[in-house]
């Protein structure tokens, strides 16, 4: 599933195994050595997979965090990803780049997303934890890491989701979650569930407190909630999102927003490993949410060919259409370098020179008869 993660996710070419147990010492218990030489590694074991999720934080966000043995062990490329996505939207609806606010319901004693957001982005984040010991935890992650000034947790009720945490003078710019999967009163059956929609062997340990991976309802009502919660708040908030972990949670969730007459909905897939998880945006503003197409679609559609049959030069076809697109309002112009300008669309485009081909068949047959020629000669 790598080659359908995020492009600009780190990731997308998985740690190097023998060079983390070169330069970290403690990770070299948690490795074993192929005939070949390579170093493999156990994504079932919790204490290999806790160590190795410090360590990458450390090595490439510079950020030392505690991820207590009871409590979920984040999976770094999903995370990344998910912080990725937003970029995207908010790049895509946003003029304003800084002072950017987001909410993390359920932060977590690791509070993964506020660290990487903020210390990646340096946006401003409120965690929102209904567990002390996590809503602890979390606080000790942001304070060892000097990011008070811009990471706030808070407690909450389990009745809480973002009524009652945002403030009346206040605006936000998006929130996000990660829900609890599992529906606490039918819990095997949506396990079975879950590993059908993988169609296959889960492959990475199972960690965290119940309170993390069990919801009354699963995460589709969670979510609900989280839905009923913007439909008060509107666009105090700019972009409403939330993680799934089943696929057959997104169509319930596309269908509440719809019968709450939601115009402006997104969805996107978060690939990593052998995992995929699933993601819901949506916007009471003016702006239109990007869309991505699930991966199961986008294999049913060919990409769009449009000959432009004029003697205009590649070259200045090249420049002409891009503004015709941004016209259109299809396209987004993000940054300037000298005389080259970036992109930003939802679809992506390449503009191709078509090859001369008879021309390129009478240089073949004038090469072929000068290759006789020679052969005669001899």
């Amino acid at each position: 599933m790598n080659k359908y993660m995020h492009p600009r996710n780190i990731y997308k070419v998985p740690p190097n195994f023998t060079e983390v147990a070169h330069y970290y010492p403690e990770f070299q218990k948690y490795v074993l050595e192929k005939p070949n030489g390579k170093l493999t590694f156990d994504f079932k074991n919790a204490d290999g997979l806790r160590c190795l999720t410090k360590i990458l934080l450390k090595k490439d966000f510079k950020l030392d965090v505690t991820i207590p043995e009871d409590t979920l062990i984040p999976a770094l490329p999903l995370r990344l990803n998910y912080i990725l996505w937003l970029e995207d939207l908010l790049d895509w609806t946003l003029e304003r780049k800084t002072e950017i606010k987001g909410i993390d319901i359920g932060t977590g004693a690791t509070c993964i997303y506020p660290l990487l957001a903020a210390r990646k982005n340096g946006w401003k984040m409120l965690g929102s934890e209904i567990n002390e010991s996590n809503k602890k935890m979390a606080e000790e992650n942001v304070k060892k890491n000097s990011l008070e000034h811009l990471i706030t947790i808070v407690a909450v009720s389990s009745s809480t989701f973002l009524d009652g945490i945002v403030t009346e003078n206040e605006n936000i710019d998006f929130c996000m979650c990660n829900p609890p999967f599992f529906n606490s009163s039918n819990l095997e059956e949506d396990k079975k569930r879950y590993r059908k929609g993988q169609h296959q062997k889960i492959k990475n340990c199972t960690s965290g407190k119940m309170d993390e991976i069990l919801s009354n309802g699963g995460e589709t009502e969670f979510v609900k909630r989280i839905i009923q919660d913007s439909l008060k708040l509107r666009d105090k908030i700019r972009i409403y999102t939330s993680m799934v972990g089943h696929k057959s949670s997104v169509q319930p969730l596309l269908q509440e927003l719809k019968r709450c007459g939601v115009t402006s909905v997104s969805q996107t897939e978060f690939c990593q490993g052998r995992t995929v998880r699933w993601a819901v945006a949506w916007t009471f503003t003016n702006s239109v949410l990007k869309v991505i197409l699930p991966l199961a679609e986008r294999k049913l559609f060919k990409p769009i060919t449009w000959t432009i049959k004029s003697k205009l030069k590649f070259q200045k076809c090249a420049e002409i259409v891009p503004v015709l697109l941004f016209q259109l309002k299809l396209l987004q112009i993000v940054g300037h370098y000298q005389h080259f300008s970036f992109f930003f669309w939802p679809w992506g485009i390449r503009i191709m020179k078509k090859p001369n081909v008879l021309g390129n068949k009478i240089k073949k047959e004038r090469n072929k008869l000068i290759y006789t020629k020679e052969q005669s000669i001899f």
